[in-house]
């Protein structure tokens, strides 16, 4: 009898279980988180949303690059867009970059931004130096949930250019199987990011532990950037037509001459104290000075503004403080304010 009783109350568990799942996946179309920035895990379903649910009659402002614009080790309220979405209210800033950004990526991100339908009144593009260098992990590869996002945007050249990481096997295709089921499944870290703020509850302990210990001050001062840490995504070789970041550079050129919208492109502020003996020569300036004359159009504004920073509120290369990150603000805040009006 008693094994019966918890037969029956295992199945009727089931469809309780389900329901819930269901409900779950409802309340979803109507409410999932929309923070100032991509999560660092984002997947492609989440980035879908996200253009979405971007909030409708206030001009928006988008913002691509990678980590430096994203505001790397520092809270998503402290980066320079989140200081122009509180200097500009009566606009709407998207930031769009992320950890592993690159050029390839920015192009391939305007695209998904584009064909999303959404108009921006004005985007800021960031460029970093460093990702025209082979070396530099994302100098021809997308970031997976991009390349996911975007795979009916890609074409051949994209194809034959960048490295496709996407996997085909049979865990892959399983697991976009449950995406395609499961709502909540397919936001997946997401949403444990915005809730714990890091992957899970684990980690959330233990960077809670480390900072109350002291061991997490102890583990930074053991990570102190150093010149040779950071030398060698600086490559000095002049860059040319047939370098993967150049060309997407001229394509990105290309399509927001297309699309007519008013741009500023910034080169991206560099630590110049802890690289000093290697990039304050001349052929780092002569390949600044490439990158300024790639042809655009009168829609787009191109600004160096790799010596803005003073050392001191840099992190490492080019990662900023949040004192760092107001001067970035304050940088970019003219043409912000120029295309929200």
């Amino acid at each position: 009898m008693t094994s019966d009783i918890a037969r029956a109350r295992w199945w009727l568990a089931y469809p309780v279980a389900i329901c819930l799942l269901a409900l779950l996946d409802f309340a979803l179309d109507f409410w999932h988180p929309f923070p100032a920035r991509l999560p660092e895990q984002f997947s492609p379903a989440y980035l879908s949303l996200y253009l979405r649910d971007v909030p409708r009659g206030k001009p928006v402002v988008a913002f691509l690059g990678d980590s430096v614009l994203w505001g790397y080790k520092i809270n998503q309220t402290d980066s320079a867009v989140a200081d122009l979405q509180r200097d500009v209210p009566g606009a709407q800033m998207l930031n769009l970059s992320y950890e592993g950004g690159s050029i390839p990526n920015s192009e391939v991100m305007l695209r998904t931004l584009l064909h999303s339908g959404l108009r921006p009144a004005g985007i800021v593009l960031q460029i970093n130096m460093k990702e025209f260098n082979q070396v530099d992990s994302a100098y021809r590869t997308l970031h997976p949930s991009l390349e996911r996002a975007a795979t009916d945007l890609l074409t051949p050249d994209d194809r034959r250019v960048l490295q496709m990481h996407a996997p085909t096997d049979l865990n892959a295709k399983l697991n976009r199987f449950v995406e395609r089921i499961w709502q909540f499944y397919r936001f997946r870290s997401d949403l444990r990011e915005k809730i714990f703020g890091t992957d899970d509850m684990a980690d959330a302990l233990v960077n809670a532990a480390k900072r109350i210990t002291g061991t997490a001050a102890a583990e930074e001062l053991a990570h102190r950037p150093t010149t040779e840490k950071f030398l060698s995504p600086y490559d000095l070789a002049p860059i040319d037509r047939q370098n993967v970041g150049m060309e997407y550079y001229q394509q990105l050129m290309r399509e927001l001459c297309a699309a007519k919208v008013p741009t500023l492109v910034f080169l991206t502020p560099t630590n110049h104290r802890l690289l000093h003996d290697y990039i304050d020569v001349p052929e780092y300036d002569e390949n600044l000075r490439r990158l300024m004359a790639v042809p655009h159009c009168g829609a787009i504004r191109i600004v160096n503004l790799d010596r803005l920073i003073p050392s001191r509120m840099f992190l490492d290369n080019d990662h900023l403080d949040r004192d760092g990150q107001r001067i970035l603000a304050a940088r970019l805040l003219p043409h912000v304010r120029s295309v929200a009006q």
